[in-house]
């Protein structure tokens, strides 16, 4: 997406879906305690919550 600069076939559900799981996993990891989940999940939540900010950006560009 950011090299295109298009959404192309991204489905925002999906997107969705890894986000809301990967949320749970983030405050399981906080509540539990587990050092590496509470490393790896917070990464994750950030490239996840980057990709749907791109998708939102440039979908709206490729429907004008």
């Amino acid at each position: 997406m950011w090299r295109n600069k298009n959404a192309g076939v991204v489905e925002v559900k999906l997107l969705g879906a890894y986000l809301a799981s990967t949320v749970f996993w983030t405050m399981y990891a906080f509540a539990v305690g587990d050092w590496t989940l509470q490393i790896i999940c917070p990464a994750f939540l950030v490239i996840l919550t980057v990709t749907l900010c791109l998708w939102a950006k440039y979908r709206k560009s490729a429907r004008t």
